[in-house]
């Protein structure tokens, strides 16, 4: 049994029963698996892949972590396991097969929270279908859109009056339109304290292009929408522009360059530095094995956002609509 102090309060953790599922050994998956070896909360550790050069890619960064905690087992399976306990289910898999390989763990396994990657699913049948499946079995879930989380985005966060409109705007050069949009979104639900964005459109610069990843695809683009008086305005071109967020709250600017780690309020500016997905898991999981909540946006929340969104590169990109009946390729 260890003790774990938190706000002046003991917790005691049972580490011989908590064990993480993660699904996908990916670039992601590994950074998620190495996160999870910097805590002393996690018994075992599943590492999923069919692949069995992404479970050597998994053994090998698993090996890299120097300030490690976890003295817990690894296990580097091509199938999901069958009649376990899982504390935490991790799905970093590619949208295609997200809801599938989710739904497999939970038949097959008692899980009790889950982090989903974005974009959640491609069928949006799915999205319904999944809160139906997570009300069933009681579960959490919560979707990896870190920056709610970030400090310098909390720190903006404090000093918006909510009264006063939000205007954000982001540019920059080939940062991935479609499958990083909805983190932008997210932080725009964050920021006004709210969980759907209306009127939601699409304008694409270019014809789809097949992504950095094969059978997905990309656009250069514009998206628009609205939450009450609040606006969200993004745009993404074939340049190599910093990706840089601004935001207008009144008479206040803020201005955030991602790309340099530069954030400029009026005559201020200091450096930052997002956490890495290596370091950021490690206070995510700990904070849902230790009270059972999480600073990220839950499924329930927030996925018509995601789900809305789906539906609007749908009914903008006629590439898109083909697929109407299928899976969107966007990941």
């Amino acid at each position: 049994m260890d003790f774990h102090f938190n706000n002046g309060f003991i917790f005691m953790i049972n580490t011989y029963g908590t064990a993480v599922l993660i699904i996908g050994m990916g670039n992601l998956g590994t950074r998620y698996l190495q996160g999870l070896m910097k805590s002393n909360c996690i018994k075992d550790i599943y590492c999923i892949d069919a692949s069995n050069e992404s479970l050597a890619l998994a053994r090998s960064r698993s090996e890299d972590v120097k300030d490690k905690k976890y003295t817990g087992k690894i296990y580097f399976l091509n199938k999901i396991p069958e009649n376990q306990n899982y504390e935490i289910l991790i799905n970093s898999t590619c949208a295609d097969v997200r809801y599938e390989t989710t739904l497999e763990a939970i038949t097959k396994n008692n899980i009790r929270n889950i982090i989903l990657e974005k974009v959640l699913f491609q069928n949006t049948d799915h999205y319904e279908n999944f809160l139906k499946i997570l009300n069933e079995n009681s579960m959490s879930a919560w979707i990896n859109c870190p920056r709610r989380v970030s400090g310098i985005y909390k720190k903006i966060y404090t000093q918006l009056n909510k009264n006063l409109p939000i205007e954000i705007s982001i540019s920059g050069g080939r940062w991935g339109f479609l499958c990083n949009t909805i983190h932008f979104n997210d932080l725009f639900l964050f920021l006004t304290n709210k969980s759907t964005i209306s009127n939601m459109e699409i304008k694409k610069y270019c014809k789809p292009f097949e992504s950095k990843r094969a059978n997905f695809y990309e656009i250069y683009g514009k998206f628009t929408g609205n939450i009450d008086n609040h606006s969200i305005n993004i745009e993404c071109l074939d340049n190599s522009k910093d990706l840089i967020v601004n935001i207008i709250n009144g008479d206040k600017e803020y201005i955030v360059n991602e790309t340099q780690g530069i954030f400029i309020n009026g005559k201020n500016s200091q450096s930052f530095k997002f956490l890495y997905q290596s370091e950021l898991t490690t206070s995510v999981a700990e904070k849902i094995i230790l009270d059972g909540s999480s600073d990220l946006p839950t499924y329930r929340e927030t996925y018509i956002t995601h789900l809305n969104f789906l539906r609007s590169v749908q009914l903008n990109l006629k590439f898109f609509a083909e697929f109407k009946f299928d899976n969107v390729p966007i990941t």
